[in-house]
This record gives structure tokens, sequence and C-alpha cells, in this order.
């Protein structure tokens, strides 16, 4: 089957890999592939749509206004109305903080686009993994579930399909504690899987995905938040239960590296409605580990 290629254009300062990296879970992530040359660009990822899997492989060349795009699979075509929201390209809100501690990265608040997940049940399972475990350790998990199917991604780049819905509700108990997932996070991922239809039809409803994401057992603030933020380019988004961020967010603001939920809600309240992209910024500048 022939890819899908087309060009789509970037109004703005805009960075491919800045905007989407937060897409891929861990360097070791069998799913995604970034590459950075000082000509070019590149992010390629494989997801699942509702007509299959498809790897999305996007490029810019150094001073071109335009995202170059070419999809694989046959979950190309459901792919391609969505691209524009999945790339970042419409998030143009000229987000300009005053705060001091912000001016350093202006620039990034400009280039760096929120976007829309691929698979917001595929990023729901992987917040999940994340809960009150370490990143390297969720990421390790993660990749030997991703190994574990061996499924090839479409299209010519050594990339492997991630699990979908059906392969996390396969997964036995035994099986997950020997990819490192304890009883209380498998049960999540269960429970996250059933709901995954549902999950996805909320994409751009983001009150009745927030609501239907707290009902269900083991998704909570946390979670929700980064769904919503990171899964739906809420602007606004809030994070509650980070073991981190509280502190990170009060060092970035306030320089006192102490924090906590009530703080970090107030700090970031001047900044409504862009909480969310303080602290996707914060993501992406080195002084949170991703």
């Amino acid at each position: 089957m022939e890819p899908i290629v087309v060009s789509l254009p970037v109004t703005g300062p805009y960075a491919l890999i800045d905007s989407l990296r937060v897409q891929r879970f861990g360097r070791s992530d069998p799913t995604v592939l970034i590459e950075r040359t000082a000509e070019q660009e590149r992010y390629a990822k494989c997801s699942r749509t509702p007509e299959g899997p498809v790897t999305m492989v996007a490029w810019t060349e150094a001073g071109a206004a335009r995202v170059d795009v070419a999809l694989f699979g046959p979950g190309s075509r459901w792919i391609v109305p969505r691209l524009r929201e999945a790339l970042g390209l419409d998030d143009l809100d000229d987000f300009a903080p005053t705060h001091p501690r912000l001016a350093s990265l202006r620039a990034d608040f400009r280039s760096t686009r929120l976007v829309y997940a691929l698979s917001l049940p595929e990023l729901h399972a992987i917040l999940v993994l994340q809960q009150r475990i370490t990143f390297a350790e969720a990421a390790r998990s993660w990749r030997l579930m991703v190994e574990l199917g061996a499924e090839r991604a479409p299209g010519p780049l050594p990339l492997l399909i991630p699990p979908g819905p059906d392969d996390w509700l396969a997964l036995r108990q035994p099986r997950a504690r020997a990819l490192g997932i304890d009883a209380r996070r498998w049960s999540a991922l269960q429970h996250a899987a059933r709901a995954a239809i549902e999950v996805a039809a909320r994409a751009h409803d983001r009150e009745a995905l927030r609501e239907l994401a707290l009902r269900l057992p083991g998704t909570g603030p946390w979670t929700t938040g980064l769904l919503l933020g990171l899964g739906t380019a809420d602007a606004d988004a809030i994070v509650l239960g980070d073991v981190h961020l509280p502190h990170d967010i009060s060092a970035l603001l306030t320089d006192v590296p102490v924090g906590s939920d009530d703080k970090m809600v107030a700090l970031l309240e001047p900044f409504r409605p862009h909480r969310f992209r303080v602290v996707r910024v914060l993501m992406g500048s080195g002084r949170r580990r991703l």
C-alpha cells in the first residue's frame, strides 16, 4: 500500500520535535523514532486507530513554513483530517507571560505547540503505567509490553505497533508482574481498557472526558490532568497529585524548591487559561524529566 503524503502550512514559530516528543514514552519507546539534524527534524510514531494501525512520519526542513507528513497503514485515512491537531498546527495562542522567571522560556512558549494524542486510550494506558513508580520503571514496562506483541508497524521504519485495549484486557496478572506492573496498576489498566471506546469518543469534549476519567477506578486527578493536557491540547489543564511537579513549579516561579498542590494552584492562577502551557514548557525545558 502506497503511503498518503501531505504537506501542511505552518503559521508562526514551530518546533516539531519539541511539540511532539512528550508523546514518546522514554528514549527506548519502540513505537517512536526521533531524528534531528541541522537541516531537518523528523518525528515518526505508530499508533492504533479505529480503522487499524498507522505510522505517522512528519518532518520539517530548516527555514520551511510547512510540515510534510507520510502516513502508512490502514489507519492513514482516519488520521488525515486529524493531522493538524495531532501536530499542534492550529495551537496559535500568543501566550506571552511577563513573569520574570519565565522570560528565558518565552521563545519556547511560542514554538512548542500543544497537540492531540493520536490515540487517547494509548496515552491513558501510558499514564496509568507511571502511577506511583519512577518514569524509568514505567517506561521499561511499556517497552516490554510493546515487545511482547512484537507487531511490526506499517511502513519502512523499524517501529512496533503499541498495545491496544484488547491487549491490556488479555494481560493476566502473573504476566503483568513479570513486566513490572503491580496489581493496582494492572486493575486500573483493565478499567481503562474497558472504557477505551468511551474515552476516545470524548476527545473533543474535555469536560465529558474529565468526568468519565474521574469515574474510572484507578484514574485520579493526576492521570486525568495529564490525559487532558497531553491528549487533548487543553491549555488550562491542572495536574494534581504529582510527586515532583509542585516543587518544580515553586522552584521555577519563586526560586523556593518546596511546594504543594495548593501552592502550585495558587502560583499558576495568574496564568489562567494557560496553566498547562507553563507545565508543558517546564517539561520540555530540561528542568523536569520527560
